[in-house]
């Protein structure tokens, strides 16, 4: 319609202009035809000019909707990530109502806030957080070596247990068929997610319940998970914690990268790099630092602002026997990287698998292919946030006790 309307408006408008030259030339044929004061609309024909009218009421009012529309989105996904956005429970009805006027193929999933809320509940207390990991050891046990399982015989026997007494089955209870590889995924997703909050914390038995779940078409995610495999053990550092380790690994690098100098001149290189780091501040009557140095220091102040990819371009550049000595700190941060990655790619994955009325989602790794424009992409964002606020790794504090407890 826009497109019809410009051609036609711009018809319109050089039509009017050919009528005011001719009227300019009084004295000639057509000059003296037309009276002063004539327009396009007094020779056109009455059908084209409402024709006309019509697309540009039509199209007036689309503009409208879709400015209407980018505005809620916005009010949207500012009241659901301010601290009054209510619980999960009102967070998601809101959700469920705005998905009604965006799409046209039903309401939002609801097990989507019918799940988070149960997730919300579990993670509130410390008898919620045992049962949620009692839950997914038996999820573990029941998954165990299954790892070539299809779609259809994990919903099977994840039905057969839904419903019984033990913590899996009430976990799950509640939950349609279609959905219950997905509730499964969120369970998992919640501890890891706890496991990646943690520094050196094994993810083992998550690692292999995701390998179970994740669909076999889903290739970034399963990719990245068989990076991330061997680091299942010993576990991930956090942003934190890498910052600690690279202040501990600081004077080796430097010592390295000075090899063959006089060990006083790498002790006062590396006790200088300890107090910079210590106070943030570099005394200039102390002489220029060194390459070495000044990479260090940019390294630290990226990794304290979560920047690790950057951190990580800035070690690379090392060189000689002190790249060498920043190796294996740079693959901890490379798997930190990695471990984030799989983080969002679930997040993608989740949502998508409980989009609902989310109609055209495509794949399971990018909101790009998002059928309805940018105020479903925002949309599924939103969601994705509420997923990550829900799930977040934190502190537990027992009421009775005051004890603060730490998630497995």
């Amino acid at each position: 319609n826009n497109q019809r309307l410009v051609a036609l408006e711009k018809g319109v408008s050089g039509l009017d202009q050919d009528i005011q030259e001719m009227q300019g030339k009084r004295g000639s044929f057509f000059g003296d035809l037309l009276p002063e004061g004539t327009s396009a609309k007094d020779i056109l024909p009455q059908g084209v000019m409402r024709r006309i009218e019509s697309l540009g009421a039509e199209t007036r009012e689309i503009r409208e909707q879709i400015g209407d529309l980018a505005q809620d989105t916005q009010k949207l996904a500012g009241e659901l990530t301010s601290p009054n956005g209510g619980s999960v429970t009102q967070r998601l009805q809101i959700l469920e109502k705005k998905f009604q006027q965006f799409t046209s193929s039903g309401e939002l999933n609801t097990t989507f806030g019918f799940l988070l809320g149960r997730v919300e509940r579990y993670k509130s207390s410390p008898a919620g957080q045992a049962q949620l990991a009692a839950a997914l050891g038996q999820l573990d046990a029941l998954l165990q070596g299954q790892e070539n399982w299809d779609a259809a015989t994990i919903q099977t026997s994840l039905s057969t247990i839904r419903g019984q007494d033990n913590a899996l089955g009430q976990a799950l209870d509640g939950v349609e068929d279609k959905n219950l590889q997905a509730a499964a995924l969120l369970l998992t997703f919640t501890q890891i997610r706890a496991s990646f909050g943690r520094d050196r914390a094994s993810f083992e038995d998550d690692l292999v319940i995701l390998r179970s779940l994740v669909h076999k078409d889903d290739t970034d995610l399963k990719l990245a998970l068989e990076k991330l495999a061997p680091k299942a053990k010993t576990g991930i550092l956090t942003p934190g914690g890498l910052s600690k380790e690279l202040r501990a690994l600081s004077g080796d690098i430097v010592i390295s990268s000075l090899k063959g100098e006089d060990i006083k001149i790498q002790d006062a290189a590396k006790d200088r790099l300890a107090k910079i780091l210590e106070t943030g501040n570099a005394d200039p009557a102390e002489g220029e630092l060194n390459i070495t140095q000044n990479r260090i220091i940019r390294a630290h102040a990226l990794l304290d602002e979560g920047r690790i990819q950057e951190a990580i371009a800035e070690l690379q550049a090392l060189e000689g026997d002190s790249n060498k000595t920043a190796q294996p700190f740079i693959e901890e941060a490379q798997s930190a990287l990695l471990a984030g990655q799989v983080q969002s790619l679930l997040g993608d994955s989740l949502v998508t698998k409980l989009r609902g009325g989310l109609s055209g989602v495509g794949g399971t790794s990018s909101t790009a292919t998002i059928g309805g424009g940018g105020n479903h992409a925002a949309l599924f964002n939103t969601l994705k946030r509420e997923l990550y606020r829900v799930t977040s790794p934190g502190v537990i504090v027992d009421e009775e006790s005051g004890f603060a407890i730490l998630p497995r």
